[in-house]
Protein backbone atom coordinates (compact mmCIF):
# COMPACT_ATOMS: atom_id res chain seq x y z
CA UNK A 1 0.00 0.00 0.00
CA UNK A 2 2.81 2.39 0.80
CA UNK A 3 4.21 1.94 -2.69
CA UNK A 4 0.90 3.20 -4.24
CA UNK A 5 0.84 6.55 -2.39
CA UNK A 6 3.14 8.40 -4.85
CA UNK A 7 0.70 7.46 -7.60
CA UNK A 8 -2.54 8.18 -5.69
CA UNK A 9 -1.47 11.58 -4.35
CA UNK A 10 -1.60 13.39 -7.73
CA UNK A 11 -5.08 11.91 -8.30
CA UNK A 12 -6.43 13.47 -5.08
CA UNK A 13 -4.75 16.76 -5.91
CA UNK A 14 -6.33 16.77 -9.37
CA UNK A 15 -9.77 16.06 -7.98
CA UNK A 16 -9.55 18.77 -5.33
CA UNK A 17 -11.37 18.96 -2.02
CA UNK A 18 -14.15 21.42 -1.30
CA UNK A 19 -14.26 23.40 1.91
CA UNK A 20 -17.82 22.27 2.72
CA UNK A 21 -17.95 18.89 4.37
CA UNK A 22 -14.74 17.69 2.77
CA UNK A 23 -16.51 16.28 -0.30
CA UNK A 24 -14.29 15.55 -3.27
CA UNK A 25 -15.14 17.71 -6.30
CA UNK A 26 -13.76 17.50 -9.82
CA UNK A 27 -11.66 20.55 -10.69
CA UNK A 28 -12.63 22.71 -13.70
CA UNK A 29 -10.67 21.65 -16.73
CA UNK A 30 -9.22 24.51 -18.82
CA UNK A 31 -10.41 24.62 -22.42
CA UNK A 32 -8.25 25.11 -25.45
CA UNK A 33 -8.50 28.46 -27.24
CA UNK A 34 -10.58 26.98 -30.11
CA UNK A 35 -12.92 25.40 -27.54
CA UNK A 36 -13.26 28.70 -25.66
CA UNK A 37 -14.01 30.63 -28.85
CA UNK A 38 -16.66 28.11 -29.90
CA UNK A 39 -18.30 28.01 -26.46
CA UNK A 40 -18.30 31.80 -26.01
CA UNK A 41 -19.54 32.34 -29.56
CA UNK A 42 -22.49 29.97 -29.33
CA UNK A 43 -23.49 31.06 -25.81
CA UNK A 44 -23.37 34.80 -26.61
CA UNK A 45 -25.98 36.75 -28.58
CA UNK A 46 -26.10 40.23 -30.05
CA UNK A 47 -29.06 42.38 -29.01
CA UNK A 48 -30.07 44.45 -32.03
CA UNK A 49 -32.59 47.06 -33.13
CA UNK A 50 -33.77 48.26 -36.52
CA UNK A 51 -32.56 51.66 -37.71
CA UNK A 52 -35.72 52.80 -39.52
CA UNK A 53 -34.24 56.23 -40.24
CA UNK A 54 -31.19 54.86 -42.03
CA UNK A 55 -31.18 55.75 -45.73
CA UNK A 56 -27.67 54.60 -46.61
CA UNK A 57 -27.64 51.49 -48.73
CA UNK A 58 -24.07 50.55 -47.86
CA UNK A 59 -24.76 50.24 -44.12
CA UNK A 60 -26.96 47.62 -42.46
CA UNK A 61 -30.32 48.69 -41.06
CA UNK A 62 -29.62 46.42 -38.07
CA UNK A 63 -27.73 48.02 -35.20
CA UNK A 64 -26.07 46.20 -32.33
CA UNK A 65 -27.21 47.68 -29.02
CA UNK A 66 -25.76 45.28 -26.44
CA UNK A 67 -24.55 41.77 -25.76
CA UNK A 68 -26.14 38.96 -23.75
CA UNK A 69 -25.53 35.37 -22.63
CA UNK A 70 -27.65 32.22 -22.71
CA UNK A 71 -28.16 30.84 -19.20
CA UNK A 72 -30.54 27.98 -20.03
CA UNK A 73 -32.61 26.61 -22.91
CA UNK A 74 -34.86 29.69 -23.19
CA UNK A 75 -33.43 32.53 -21.03
CA UNK A 76 -30.81 35.17 -21.84
CA UNK A 77 -28.96 37.28 -19.28
CA UNK A 78 -27.92 40.87 -20.00
CA UNK A 79 -27.40 44.22 -18.27
CA UNK A 80 -30.48 46.08 -17.09
CA UNK A 81 -29.30 49.37 -18.57
CA UNK A 82 -29.47 47.68 -22.00
CA UNK A 83 -33.17 47.06 -21.38
CA UNK A 84 -33.66 50.65 -20.21
CA UNK A 85 -31.98 51.96 -23.35
CA UNK A 86 -34.19 49.84 -25.59
CA UNK A 87 -37.35 50.89 -23.74
CA UNK A 88 -36.40 54.56 -24.06
CA UNK A 89 -35.73 54.11 -27.78
CA UNK A 90 -39.09 52.42 -28.36
CA UNK A 91 -40.84 55.10 -26.27
CA UNK A 92 -39.24 57.85 -28.35
CA UNK A 93 -40.43 56.17 -31.55
CA UNK A 94 -43.94 55.81 -30.12
CA UNK A 95 -44.00 59.47 -29.04
CA UNK A 96 -42.90 60.50 -32.52
CA UNK A 97 -45.74 58.51 -34.08
CA UNK A 98 -48.25 60.19 -31.78
CA UNK A 99 -46.80 63.60 -32.57
CA UNK A 100 -46.92 63.03 -36.32
CA UNK A 101 -50.43 61.61 -36.36
CA UNK A 102 -51.98 62.69 -39.68
CA UNK A 103 -54.77 65.24 -39.54
CA UNK A 104 -58.30 64.19 -40.33
CA UNK A 105 -59.32 64.67 -43.94
CA UNK A 106 -62.53 66.55 -44.65
CA UNK A 107 -64.30 63.53 -46.15
CA UNK A 108 -63.37 61.36 -43.15
CA UNK A 109 -64.82 63.99 -40.81
CA UNK A 110 -68.08 64.14 -42.80
CA UNK A 111 -68.38 60.35 -42.72
CA UNK A 112 -67.68 60.27 -38.99
CA UNK A 113 -64.59 58.11 -39.47
CA UNK A 114 -62.19 60.62 -37.94
CA UNK A 115 -62.78 63.08 -35.11
CA UNK A 116 -60.37 66.03 -35.21
CA UNK A 117 -61.07 66.86 -31.57
CA UNK A 118 -60.37 63.34 -30.33
CA UNK A 119 -57.36 63.22 -28.03
CA UNK A 120 -54.61 60.75 -28.87
CA UNK A 121 -54.13 58.35 -25.98
CA UNK A 122 -50.50 58.33 -24.92
CA UNK A 123 -49.05 54.82 -25.08
CA UNK A 124 -46.47 54.03 -22.41
CA UNK A 125 -43.90 51.33 -23.23
CA UNK A 126 -43.59 49.04 -20.20
CA UNK A 127 -40.41 47.26 -19.13
CA UNK A 128 -42.21 44.02 -18.30
CA UNK A 129 -42.72 42.14 -21.55
CA UNK A 130 -40.62 44.60 -23.57
CA UNK A 131 -39.78 43.13 -26.98
CA UNK A 132 -36.10 42.83 -27.86
CA UNK A 133 -34.46 41.18 -30.86
CA UNK A 134 -31.26 39.16 -30.96
CA UNK A 135 -29.11 37.28 -33.43
CA UNK A 136 -26.93 34.21 -33.01
CA UNK A 137 -23.34 33.61 -34.00
CA UNK A 138 -22.93 32.69 -37.69
CA UNK A 139 -26.15 34.56 -38.55
CA UNK A 140 -24.14 37.59 -39.66
CA UNK A 141 -21.17 37.62 -42.00
CA UNK A 142 -20.03 41.22 -41.65
CA UNK A 143 -21.01 44.47 -39.96
CA UNK A 144 -22.08 45.87 -43.34
CA UNK A 145 -24.50 43.06 -44.14
CA UNK A 146 -27.93 42.13 -42.88
CA UNK A 147 -28.04 39.08 -40.58
CA UNK A 148 -29.51 35.94 -42.07
CA UNK A 149 -31.97 35.70 -39.17
CA UNK A 150 -33.05 37.48 -36.03
CA UNK A 151 -35.14 36.29 -33.11
CA UNK A 152 -37.58 37.74 -30.60
CA UNK A 153 -37.30 37.80 -26.81
CA UNK A 154 -39.23 39.50 -24.01
CA UNK A 155 -38.05 41.02 -20.73
CA UNK A 156 -39.31 38.87 -17.84
CA UNK A 157 -37.43 40.17 -14.76
CA UNK A 158 -34.59 42.42 -13.63
CA UNK A 159 -32.44 43.48 -10.68
CA UNK A 160 -31.85 47.20 -10.97
CA UNK A 161 -29.51 47.34 -7.96
CA UNK A 162 -27.04 44.98 -9.66
CA UNK A 163 -27.84 46.05 -13.24
CA UNK A 164 -29.05 42.61 -14.37
CA UNK A 165 -32.00 41.66 -16.57
CA UNK A 166 -33.43 38.39 -17.82
CA UNK A 167 -34.99 37.86 -21.25
CA UNK A 168 -37.01 34.89 -22.44
CA UNK A 169 -36.83 33.79 -26.07
CA UNK A 170 -40.24 33.77 -27.74
CA UNK A 171 -41.78 31.26 -30.11
CA UNK A 172 -41.09 27.62 -30.81
CA UNK A 173 -38.18 28.07 -33.25
CA UNK A 174 -35.54 29.00 -30.65
CA UNK A 175 -32.12 28.82 -32.33
CA UNK A 176 -29.61 26.20 -31.26
CA UNK A 177 -27.07 27.52 -28.77
CA UNK A 178 -24.80 26.64 -25.90
CA UNK A 179 -25.51 27.53 -22.28
CA UNK A 180 -22.94 29.40 -20.20
CA UNK A 181 -22.19 27.46 -17.04
CA UNK A 182 -22.02 29.84 -14.06
CA UNK A 183 -18.79 29.69 -12.04
CA UNK A 184 -18.91 29.13 -8.29
CA UNK A 185 -16.52 31.99 -7.41
CA UNK A 186 -14.79 35.04 -8.80
CA UNK A 187 -11.32 34.49 -10.25
CA UNK A 188 -8.20 35.37 -8.29
CA UNK A 189 -6.10 38.42 -9.02
CA UNK A 190 -4.06 38.01 -12.17
CA UNK A 191 -6.03 35.04 -13.50
CA UNK A 192 -6.66 34.97 -17.23
CA UNK A 193 -10.16 35.83 -18.41
CA UNK A 194 -11.87 35.89 -21.80
CA UNK A 195 -14.61 38.27 -22.95
CA UNK A 196 -17.00 37.89 -25.86
CA UNK A 197 -19.15 40.75 -27.06
CA UNK A 198 -19.79 43.27 -29.82
CA UNK A 199 -17.76 46.35 -29.04
CA UNK A 200 -18.83 49.34 -31.11
CA UNK A 201 -21.07 47.09 -33.24
CA UNK A 202 -18.27 44.74 -34.30
CA UNK A 203 -20.01 41.39 -34.07
CA UNK A 204 -18.44 38.68 -31.91
CA UNK A 205 -15.18 40.24 -30.83
CA UNK A 206 -13.12 37.84 -28.70
CA UNK A 207 -10.91 39.55 -26.13
CA UNK A 208 -8.45 38.31 -23.53
CA UNK A 209 -7.28 39.93 -20.30
CA UNK A 210 -6.80 39.37 -16.60
CA UNK A 211 -8.48 39.93 -13.25
CA UNK A 212 -7.27 43.33 -12.08
CA UNK A 213 -9.31 43.94 -8.92
CA UNK A 214 -12.45 43.34 -6.91
CA UNK A 215 -14.11 46.59 -5.85
CA UNK A 216 -16.86 47.62 -3.46
CA UNK A 217 -19.43 50.30 -4.24
CA UNK A 218 -18.27 52.54 -7.09
CA UNK A 219 -19.86 55.67 -8.54
CA UNK A 220 -21.32 55.15 -12.00
CA UNK A 221 -21.19 58.58 -13.56
CA UNK A 222 -23.69 58.09 -16.36
CA UNK A 223 -26.23 56.59 -13.94
CA UNK A 224 -25.82 59.10 -11.14
CA UNK A 225 -25.55 56.44 -8.46
CA UNK A 226 -23.20 53.85 -7.03
CA UNK A 227 -23.03 50.18 -7.89
CA UNK A 228 -21.15 47.32 -6.35
CA UNK A 229 -19.46 45.06 -5.84
CA UNK A 230 -17.79 45.03 -9.25
CA UNK A 231 -14.88 43.25 -10.88
CA UNK A 232 -12.21 45.33 -12.57
CA UNK A 233 -10.88 43.42 -15.57
CA UNK A 234 -7.94 44.45 -17.66
CA UNK A 235 -9.62 44.03 -21.01
CA UNK A 236 -10.38 46.66 -23.67
CA UNK A 237 -14.21 46.54 -23.78
CA UNK A 238 -16.29 49.34 -25.28
CA UNK A 239 -19.88 50.32 -26.06
CA UNK A 240 -21.71 47.26 -27.39
CA UNK A 241 -20.00 44.94 -24.88
CA UNK A 242 -22.55 45.83 -22.17
CA UNK A 243 -24.43 42.75 -21.05
CA UNK A 244 -21.86 40.39 -22.52
CA UNK A 245 -20.03 37.73 -20.56
CA UNK A 246 -16.58 37.29 -19.10
CA UNK A 247 -15.39 33.69 -18.84
CA UNK A 248 -12.62 31.91 -17.00
CA UNK A 249 -10.29 29.47 -18.72
CA UNK A 250 -12.76 26.64 -18.13
CA UNK A 251 -15.41 28.53 -20.10
CA UNK A 252 -17.49 29.34 -17.00
CA UNK A 253 -19.35 32.65 -16.72
CA UNK A 254 -17.69 34.90 -14.13
CA UNK A 255 -19.18 38.30 -14.91
CA UNK A 256 -21.40 40.53 -17.07
CA UNK A 257 -19.96 43.67 -18.70
CA UNK A 258 -21.40 46.75 -17.02
CA UNK A 259 -19.60 50.07 -17.45
CA UNK A 260 -16.41 51.91 -18.41
CA UNK A 261 -14.36 54.58 -16.72
CA UNK A 262 -11.73 56.92 -18.07
CA UNK A 263 -9.06 54.26 -17.63
CA UNK A 264 -7.32 52.73 -20.66
CA UNK A 265 -8.06 49.05 -21.37
CA UNK A 266 -10.11 48.54 -18.20
CA UNK A 267 -13.69 47.35 -17.90
CA UNK A 268 -15.97 46.84 -14.93
CA UNK A 269 -18.16 43.75 -14.65
CA UNK A 270 -20.96 42.51 -12.43
CA UNK A 271 -19.32 39.60 -10.57
CA UNK A 272 -20.61 36.06 -10.39
CA UNK A 273 -21.96 36.31 -6.81
CA UNK A 274 -24.93 38.62 -7.55
CA UNK A 275 -25.38 36.87 -10.91
CA UNK A 276 -25.76 33.50 -9.21
CA UNK A 277 -28.10 34.96 -6.57
CA UNK A 278 -30.27 36.57 -9.27
CA UNK A 279 -30.49 33.36 -11.31
CA UNK A 280 -31.32 31.31 -8.22
CA UNK A 281 -34.07 33.78 -7.31
CA UNK A 282 -35.47 33.44 -10.86
CA UNK A 283 -35.21 29.63 -10.54
CA UNK A 284 -32.81 29.41 -13.48
CA UNK A 285 -30.28 27.83 -11.13
CA UNK A 286 -31.30 25.43 -8.35
CA UNK A 287 -31.12 26.47 -4.73
CA UNK A 288 -34.10 28.75 -4.11
CA UNK A 289 -35.72 28.14 -0.75
CA UNK A 290 -39.44 28.59 -1.18
CA UNK A 291 -41.35 30.16 1.67
CA UNK A 292 -43.98 27.83 3.01
CA UNK A 293 -46.67 29.46 5.11
CA UNK A 294 -47.44 27.56 8.26
CA UNK A 295 -51.05 26.64 8.24
CA UNK A 296 -52.91 26.91 11.47
CA UNK A 297 -53.09 23.66 13.33
CA UNK A 298 -56.41 22.02 12.79
CA UNK A 299 -58.04 21.71 16.14
CA UNK A 300 -59.80 18.41 16.76
CA UNK A 301 -63.49 18.75 16.25
CA UNK A 302 -65.45 18.85 19.50
CA UNK A 303 -68.36 16.45 19.29
CA UNK A 304 -71.66 18.28 19.62
CA UNK A 305 -73.54 17.94 22.90
CA UNK A 306 -76.65 15.85 22.29
CA UNK A 307 -79.37 15.66 24.91
CA UNK A 308 -80.47 12.07 24.86
CA UNK A 309 -83.82 11.37 26.49
CA UNK A 310 -84.08 7.76 27.47
CA UNK A 311 -87.70 6.67 27.16
CA UNK A 312 -88.26 3.72 29.46
CA UNK A 313 -90.73 1.10 28.28
CA UNK A 314 -94.07 1.25 30.15
CA UNK A 315 -94.24 -1.02 33.19
CA UNK A 316 -96.10 -4.28 32.72
CA UNK A 317 -99.75 -3.96 33.71
CA UNK A 318 -100.90 -5.28 37.01
CA UNK A 319 -102.43 -8.74 36.99
CA UNK A 320 -105.85 -7.34 37.82
CA UNK A 321 -105.67 -5.21 34.76
CA UNK A 322 -105.18 -8.14 32.44
CA UNK A 323 -108.23 -8.42 30.26
CA UNK A 324 -108.65 -11.88 28.87
CA UNK A 325 -109.10 -12.09 25.21
CA UNK A 326 -112.60 -13.00 24.11
CA UNK A 327 -113.27 -16.66 23.44
CA UNK A 328 -113.17 -17.92 19.96
CA UNK A 329 -116.59 -17.86 18.33
CA UNK A 330 -118.42 -21.13 18.71
CA UNK A 331 -120.58 -22.04 15.77
CA UNK A 332 -124.26 -22.65 16.45
CA UNK A 333 -125.50 -26.17 16.00
CA UNK A 334 -127.37 -26.86 12.85
CA UNK A 335 -130.97 -25.79 12.87
CA UNK A 336 -133.60 -28.37 13.67
CA UNK A 337 -136.95 -27.94 12.09
CA UNK A 338 -139.46 -26.52 14.52
CA UNK A 339 -137.01 -25.75 17.21
CA UNK A 340 -134.69 -22.82 17.91
CA UNK A 341 -131.92 -25.19 18.58
CA UNK A 342 -129.87 -25.84 21.57
CA UNK A 343 -127.09 -23.54 22.76
CA UNK A 344 -124.59 -25.41 24.84
CA UNK A 345 -123.22 -23.69 27.87
CA UNK A 346 -119.59 -22.94 27.93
Amino acid sequence: MKSLMPFLFPVFVALGVTSCGGAIQAASVPLTIPQLVSHEGYSTVALVWDDIDNDQDDVSDIRVSCSAVWVDATHILTAYHCVVGERQRQQARQDEKEKNRPACEELAILLGICDPDEEVKHKVIETKGLSMHFIQWKEVDDVGKEPTAQHLAHVVSWDESHDLALLEAAGHAIPSHEVARVAVAVPGYGERIHVCGHLRGLYWSFLEGSMAGYRGDMPVLHKGKTIGPVMQLQVPIYYGNSGGGAFNEAGELIGIADFLMNIPAEGFFIPVDPIRAFLIDQEILPGKVKEVKKEEAVKPAVPPIVNITVVAPPPPPEKADIIPSPPLPIPLPPKVHGSLGHVPTP
